[in-house]
């Protein structure tokens, strides 16, 4: 099951799935015995395995998640086991002049964890996690089901996504949004440490104390930029039952609906998540809205706030369904019994998650759009609809704990935000590039509708290659400083990609 297919079932009984290159010129990865001789080197060198065309192995690792980008071909997808893998493909890779982007969960969403002729540096194989007193250390290889999985198997967790398949990597060193965000804070507001190997071959660990400056950069900085993080150690969380409350409203409400969940966080505690999904598709005979939220507390308590937001917005949903479940069965989902079936089908044996193609953008709105706007907004889902452009606007709240980190704390510059938007559309595996390249303009475009009412921030693990002022949408007043670790810890500028932060 897709991660936006689940928007619409309920967390606690469906899985948690999927989703959020550097240049590449020609490579030694040609046919010659040289050739050969050079990639036979570098793999008798390796723990781990070197894959090239030919390899029975290469095509269920040379995929991202999103079809779109499947005509990509690297000249290896290099599977790294440990720290010493990754110096040494980063050492070949700079002695042979080949671009290398390192890939943990392959969700970016705009294909630059693959290069064409280039280097995969895939690190699924270093997912170790040890949980210890109040930390866990987790490799950059693990997905979040892995993480779900092994820590709530502690009673404790880390704020993280509902993407099972997702890498910790890329969803940590762009933020990290997820249901508990406004009770814990975003995934990198709970870093407490990073291993590193720079673009030299150095490792260095980084903290508050210790490169304090390239710690603050890999907390909201995305992924791939710095250099290839090997270990994350996180702050933990004692987790507790969580209530789950869904609902669907007509979309003739829509404007009442989002009205009162603008104004929700007013009164809502810090524990309680909310998101509002306006979704239409071929199979509906209009758009529906669909409300749901997150209590870490009982059914009792939800009901408090949620009588609130009906009698703010004066309207009754069509039905709603309102469960209470442990921590665990509500990140997992139906992947509870069998974590292993949420893997990537290909990159896993055991995975059963199905690949496929989308397209997304994203907005961050820092007060409540008012009427006027969202008449706008009302129209332009219409518009999508009546044009067979179907797709859904993922809103989650944002402020509480995550307003507790100044903007320029991390890199992460969204803070005191009421809430995103993620613009997004999915289509079957195989769907021509044109139709998802014209899907992208028409999300994109949604951020234009919006403009009057944005910040015009966006979000980097949505990004959005269409986005011309990526490094204002992604960064805002903290790109200089980006720019400055930048140079400081690859001044060659070896790690890139093409909305990657450039060395001021």
């Amino acid at each position: 099951m897709d991660r936006r297919q689940f928007l619409v079932v309920s967390l606690a009984s469906a899985a948690l799935t999927a989703c959020g290159g550097g240049g590449g010129s020609d490579s030694s990865g040609g046919s010659s015995s040289s050739a050969s001789d050079i990639w036979s080197d570098l793999d008798n060198q390796l723990a781990g395995t070197v894959l090239r065309p030919g390899n029975s192995q290469y095509d269920n690792f040379r995929p991202v998640f999103n079809t779109r980008f499947d005509s990509i071909k690297p000249a290896a997808v290099v599977r790294c086991s440990n720290a010493q893998d990754v110096q040494k493909a980063l050492a070949f890779a700079q002695t042979n002049k080949l671009p290398l982007v390192p890939r943990c969960g392959g969700h970016g969403y705009a294909g630059y964890s693959t290069s064409e002729g280039g280097i995969v540096l895939e690190l699924g194989q270093m997912n170790a996690i040890s949980v210890g007193e109040g930390t866990a250390v987790v490799g950059a290889g693990a997905k979040l089901v892995d993480v779900y999985d092994q820590l709530t198997a502690k009673g404790v967790a880390i704020p993280a996504g509902s993407c099972l398949s997702v890498g910790i990597a890329g969803l940590t060193q762009g933020g990290g949004i997820g249901i508990v965000d406004r009770a814990y804070g975003l995934t990198c507001d709970n870093l407490l440490s990073a291993d590193v190997i720079l673009a030299d071959g150095r490792m260095v660990t980084c903290d508050a104390n210790n490169h304090a400056d390239l710690f603050w950069a890999l907390r909201g900085g995305g992924g791939g930029n710095f250099g290839v993080v090997t270990s994350f150690t996180f702050k933990t969380h004692t987790t507790s039952d969580i209530t789950t409350l869904e609902a669907y409203f007509d979309f003739n409400d829509f404007v009442a609906v989002m009205t009162a969940w603008q104004a929700w966080p007013e009164t809502l505690p810090n524990h309680i998540w909310a998101q509002v999904i306006p979704g239409w598709d071929s199979r509906s005979a209009a758009p529906s809205v669909y409300v749901r939220a997150f209590c870490i507390g009982s059914q009792a308590e939800m009901d408090i706030y949620w009588q609130q937001f009906l009698l703010a917005a004066k309207v009754t949903p069509l039905f709603k369904t309102q469960s209470t479940n442990s921590y665990r069965d509500t990140m997992l989902g139906g992947c509870a019994v069998n974590p292993s079936a949420c893997y990537v089908a290909g990159y896993d044996p055991a995975g059963r998650a199905q690949r496929n193609a989308f397209a997304a953008s994203s907005d961050f709105f820092h007060e409540p759009i008012d009427e006027a706007g969202l008449l706008v907004m009302k129209q332009a889902i219409a518009d999508s609809f009546a044009q067979g452009n179907y797709g859904m606007m993922i809103m989650d709240l944002m402020r509480g704990a995550i307003d507790d980190i100044a903007a320029d704390e991390t890199a992460f510059i969204h803070r005191g935000a009421l809430f995103s938007i993620e613009y997004y559309t999915y289509f079957a595996a195989g769907t021509s590039n044109a139709t998802v390249d014209k899907a992208q303009t028409w999300v994109n475009n949604f951020r234009q509708i919006m403009k009057p009412w944005s910040s015009g921030g966006a979000y980097v693990n949505y990004i959005d290659p269409l986005i011309s002022d990526w490094s204002q949408a992604y960064y805002g007043a903290n790109y200089p400083r980006l720019q400055q670790v930048k140079a400081t810890y690859d001044p060659t500028g070896f790690f890139r990609i093409p909305q990657g932060v450039k060395a001021s």
